[in-house]
C-alpha cells in the first residue's frame, strides 16, 4: 500500500494550488491514481511473464520518478528512451509526467547519424536504454554539445533494470499546457523535427478515442506499434483511462502476434495494413484464433479494399475502424465507424474514406488562399482542436508555417463530401508512407547526394501491394561514375538513414525533368506509376 500513499497529491499553496485546481482534470497521471484507487487488483500491463496490477503500475511509476528526481531531473527536463516495447517503458513514460519532465522516445530503427541528431536536438538530461540499445547510446552520448556534458548527471540508465530502492516520490501534478512529450517525425529539409505535445493534447486525444469507440472498459489492447510512434502512446492512454489492460508486443511478427492475441484474449488490435496482411497470410492463421477481438483499427497507411473485404469475410464479428491523423494532431483527426464498412458503405465510398472528424476536432479543406472548398472539391486538409500540437521544438519558422490561425496545415490534399467524410487523395508535402512509416523524400535525397558519384537525385513513392508505397529513387550519375550501381548506393544509404527509408529500387537516368521554376518535376516522375490508379498516394 506504499504506492497508495505516494499517490496522494502534495499540498500546494497560493498560486500553485489555484493553478492545480484549474487544471486537475488535465493531468496524465490522474488516470493511474484513479484506477489504483478503484481497481488496484485489476491487470494493467502484461509483458511476457510480467503482469502488473494497477497498484503495481502506480508503485513502479512512483519509484521510477524517485530515480529521476534523485539524479536531478525535474520540470521541463527531457528524458529520452531507446528501447523496444515493454512494461518498464510505460512506467518510465508516466514517471516523466510524475516529475513534470518531457518524455522523448527515439526511433530504434534510425541510423546512428539520425539518432545523434535527435539527441543533440532535444538535449536529454538522461537516456534510458535496454540491453539491445545501450551500447549505441553510450557511444553517441559523448558527442560535443549534448546537454549535461559537464554536469556529472548520468548519461545512460537501464530501462530493463528495476528502479533502485528509494522513497516513493509524490506526484508533482504537472498538467494542462505543460510539455509532456517530444515525438520526432521526418522533416521536409531532411532532418527529423520534434513535435511538442502537452498533457492537454494527449488527454484530448484519449478522450477522442473513447468518445468514438464502444466502451473500452474491460478491454485488452495490443500495443503492437513501437513506443516511439505517437500511435502507441495514444493507444496506451485511452485503455488505461478506461481501466483496461495493455499487452506489450516488443516487435511485430505475425505468428507471435496470433499466439499473443489468442493467449491474452486481446479485444483491441491496432494494425497497419501490412501487419493485417501478414496475419491473414500466416500459415497458422485460423479465424477462431482471433475470436476475442472486438475492434480492429487500421491507419498510418490506407488499406487496399480487397484486404479489408477479406478480413471482414474471415472475421465477421470484428468492427473495423480507420483513423487518419498525424503526430502534430496527437494521432487523431478523423475516424471511420464499423457501420461505414457495410455493403452500402462500399458502394457510396464511406468504407474507402478516412471517416469523419473525431470528437473535439474540426476539419476543413481549403484552397491555396485559405478559402473553404465546396463539397467534393480537392484542397489542403486543415485540423483544429485541443489535440493539435503547439508547434515544433526549437523550430519557430516551421511552426509558424504549419500552425497558422489556430489550424494545423497538414500538407495532405483531400476532399470532404456532403456528409463530412474525408478522402485523402495526395500529399502536398513530399512524403511517402511505406509500411506505416513516414519517409520524407528530402531525407533520402540528402543521403543519396552525399555519395561522391551522384550528380542529382529525386525520390518518389510508387504503389506497392505489400507496403502501400515503396521508396523509389531516380539518380543521375556523375560523368565518370558509370560503375555506380544500385547495391552500392543502397549500402551507402544504410549508413546514413534507417533501413525502411532506403530506396527499394534505384533507377539511373540521364537527367531529372524540371518545372519552369527550375524545381524537379516530381509530378512528371510519378505519373507513369500512378496514372492508372487515378490518385497520387496509396
Amino acid at each position: 500500500m506504499a504506492a497508495m500513499a505516494a499517490a496522494k497529491p502534495p499540498e500546494p499553496s497560493g498560486k500553485r494550488r489555484a493553478a492545480n485546481d484549474q487544471r486537475q482534470a488535465m493531468e496524465l497521471t490522474q488516470m493511474l491514481h484513479r484506477a489504483a484507487r478503484l481497481e488496484p487488483g485489476a491487470t494493467a500491463v502484461v509483458d511476457g511473464s510480467l503482469r502488473w496490477r494497477y497498484a503495481d503500475l502506480l508503485d513502479e511509476v512512483a519509484r521510477r520518478a524517485g530515480q529521476l528526481s534523485s539524479v536531478g531531473i525535474g520540470h521541463g527536463d527531457r528524458v529520452a528512451l531507446l528501447a523496444t516495447n515493454s512494461a518498464p517503458a510505460i512506467g518510465l513514460m508516466f514517471a516523466c509526467w510524475w516529475v513534470g519532465a518531457v518524455f522523448c522516445p527515439l526511433n530504434t530503427r534510425w541510423a546512428d547519424a539520425e539518432l545523434a541528431h535527435a539527441l543533440t536536438d532535444c538535449e536529454p538530461v538522461a537516456v534510458f536504454a535496454d540491453a539491445a540499445h545501450r551500447q549505441r547510446v553510450e557511444a553517441l552520448l559523448p558527442l560535443q554539445g549534448l546537454h549535461g556534458a559537464d554536469t556529472g548527471k548520468p548519461r545512460c540508465l537501464r530501462i530493463d533494470e528495476p528502479p533502485p530502492a528509494a522513497a516513493l516520490l509524490r506526484d508533482a501534478r504537472a498538467g494542462g499546457a505543460d510539455l509532456a512529450a517530444l515525438i520526432y517525425t521526418g522533416g521536409t529539409t531532411g532532418r527529423a523535427k520534434g513535435v511538442m505535445l502537452s498533457h492537454g493534447n494527449l488527454l484530448a486525444s484519449a478522450v477522442c478515442r473513447l468518445a468514438d469507440n464502444d466502451s473500452l472498459r474491460g478491454s485488452v489492447g495490443l500495443v503492437s506499434t513501437p513506443v516511439f510512434h505517437i500511435a502507441s502512446i495514444t493507444r496506451v492512454l485511452p485503455h488505461l483511462l478506461a481501466g483496461g489492460c495493455l499487452v506489450m508486443f516488443p516487435a511485430f511478427e505475425a505468428g507471435a502476434a496470433l499466439d499473443l492475441i489468442e493467449q491474452e484474449s486481446v479485444t483491441d488490435a491496432p494494425l497497419v495494413p501490412t501487419m493485417l496482411q501478414m496475419l491473414l497470410e500466416h500459415p497458422s492463421f485460423r479465424p477462431q484464433r482471433l475470436r476475442s477481438v472486438r475492434r480492429l483499427s487500421y491507419g498510418a497507411a490506407p488499406a487496399a479494399g480487397a484486404l479489408l473485404l477479406r478480413a471482414m469475410a474471415l472475421l465477421p464479428w470484428v468492427a473495423l475502424h480507420q483513423y487518419y491523423g498525424m503526430t502534430e494532431s496527437s494521432a487523431v483527426a478523423t475516424m471511420s465507424a464499423a457501420s461505414d464498412h457495410d455493403e452500402a458503405g462500399w458502394r457510396d465510398g464511406r468504407a474507402a474514406s478516412a471517416g469523419r472528424a473525431c470528437a473535439l476536432v474540426e476539419i476543413r479543406v481549403v484552397d491555396a488562399q485559405g478559402h473553404e472548398r465546396p463539397a467534393g472539391a480537392i484542397g489542403e486538409i486543415l485540423v483544429r482542436g485541443p489535440v493539435v500540437s503547439p508547434g515544433y521544438w526549437r523550430r519557430p519558422e516551421e511552426s509558424a508555417a504549419t500552425f497558422r490561425d489556430g489550424w494545423l496545415h497538414t500538407g495532405d490534399a483531400g476532399r470532404l463530401d456532403g456528409g463530412g467524410y474525408l478522402t485523402v487523395v495526395d500529399r502536398v508535402k513530399d512524403m511517402i508512407v511505406s509500411g506505416g512509416e513516414n519517409v520524407y523524400s528530402a531525407e533520402v535525397e540528402n543521403a543519396l547526394a552525399a555519395h561522391p558519384d551522384v550528380a542529382a537525385a529525386a525520390v518518389i513513392g510508387i504503389p506497392n501491394e505489400r507496403w502501400g508505397e515503396a521508396v523509389h529513387a531516380l539518380v543521375v550519375r556523375r560523368a565518370d561514375a558509370e560503375g555506380l550501381d544500385q547495391a552500392a548506393l543502397q549500402d551507402h544509404c544504410r549508413r546514413l538513414i534507417a533501413g525502411y527509408k532506403v530506396p527499394k529500387r534505384i533507377e539511373f537516368i540521364e537527367r531529372l525533368p524540371l518545372t519552369p521554376a527550375g524545381k524537379v518535376n516530381k509530378a512528371l516522375l510519378r505519373e507513369p506509376y500512378w496514372s492508372h490508379l487515378g490518385r497520387g498516394v496509396n
